[in-house]
C-alpha cells in the first residue's frame, strides 16, 4: 500500500473504488497550407464552427454558470481576430483554433492572480468545443465509466464534467488542476472525494487498481490492503446511510406544533 498526503483533497468525504483512466485525444495540426482561394471557405468552416459551439453553451449556461462565461469567451473578439489573421496567413481552421488556444491560454497563464490564471483552461476548453465542431471525435468516451469507478484524468474542462454521470463516480484524481478550477468547485458542491494537481504521483495510477480518497485525512492511498479496504468500505457505507436517512427526512412534510401540515 502506498500512502500519499495530498495538497488538495475536496470535499470532507472518503471514497473506494477502481481506478478508470480517461485518455483524452489531443489534436495534431495537420501543417497544410491552404491555397489562397479556400481561405474563405475555412473563414466560413470557423464561423459555422463557433456558432454551434455557442449553441452547445447556450444550453449549458442555463443550468451552470461556467458556461455563460464560456459563451462570453467563444465570441472574444481577441479570438476571433487571432484565428481570422491565422486562416488568412494559410492555416486550416482547425489548425489555426490550435494556436490560437496554446497563444491565448499562455497569456492567461502568465496573469498573477491565481483565479484569472485558471481562466486559461477556460480558454482551452472553448477552443477545444469549437474544434470538436471542426474535426469530430467518437462517441462519448465517459459512457464507459463502470459505477462505483474513481475517475483518474490528467485534467477534466468543464465541457469534461457537462457529460460524466457522476451517479457513476465515486471520486476524481487529477494530475493537473488548482483549489479554483472548476472541477475543485464541482466536487465541494457535490461532496465528492477528489484530488485535483496530484502532479507526477499521477503517474502511479494504473486502469483498475484500488485506491481510496481521504477527504478528512488529506490523503490517497494506493492499492490499500485488504484490511484496509474494509475499513474504508465500512465508513464509505456509513456515511452513505447517513446522506440517506437525512435526504428521507427532508422529503417529510413540515409540521407546527398544532398539528397543521405546511
Amino acid at each position: 500500500m502506498l500512502r500519499l498526503r495530498v495538497k488538495q483533497a475536496m470535499a470532507d468525504a472518503v471514497a473506494i473504488g477502481r481506478v478508470w483512466r480517461y485518455r483524452a485525444g489531443a489534436y495534431a495540426p495537420s501543417g497544410r497550407v491552404v491555397p489562397s482561394g479556400e481561405r474563405p471557405a475555412e473563414q466560413s468552416r470557423f464561423d459555422a464552427a463557433v456558432a454551434a459551439a455557442e449553441g452547445e453553451l447556450e444550453n449549458l449556461a442555463a443550468a451552470n454558470e461556467i458556461f455563460a462565461a464560456h459563451l462570453e469567451l467563444a465570441a472574444d473578439p481577441m479570438l476571433m481576430e487571432n484565428v481570422a489573421e491565422k486562416i488568412a496567413e494559410g492555416m486550416t481552421a482547425a489548425d489555426a483554433v490550435h494556436a490560437a488556444s496554446g497563444e491565448l491560454a499562455a497569456l492567461f497563464a502568465q496573469i498573477d492572480d491565481e483565479y484569472l490564471r485558471a481562466r486559461a483552461d477556460d480558454v482551452r476548453d472553448v477552443c477545444h468545443r469549437i474544434l470538436r465542431q471542426l474535426v469530430p471525435s467518437e462517441a462519448d468516451p465517459f459512457a464507459a465509466i463502470p459505477d462505483g469507478s474513481i475517475l483518474a484524468a490528467d485534467e477534466l474542462a468543464p465541457s469534461d464534467t457537462a457529460r460524466i454521470d457522476f451517479s457513476r463516480v465515486r471520486g476524481v484524481v487529477t494530475r493537473c488542476g488548482s483549489a479554483t478550477s472548476h472541477l475543485a468547485i464541482l466536487a465541494r458542491n457535490r461532496n465528492l472525494p477528489a484530488v485535483v494537481g496530484l502532479g507526477d504521483d499521477f503517474d502511479r495510477l494504473d486502469d483498475d487498481t484500488i485506491v481510496v480518497l481521504d477527504g478528512p485525512a488529506g490523503e490517497l492511498l494506493i492499492a490499500p490492503d485488504e484490511h484496509t479496504a474494509a475499513e474504508y468500505r465500512r465508513r464509505m457505507e456509513e456515511a452513505e446511510a447517513r446522506s440517506a436517512a437525512a435526504d428521507a427526512y427532508a422529503s417529510q412534510p413540515v409540521t407546527t406544533r398544532d398539528g397543521r401540515v405546511l
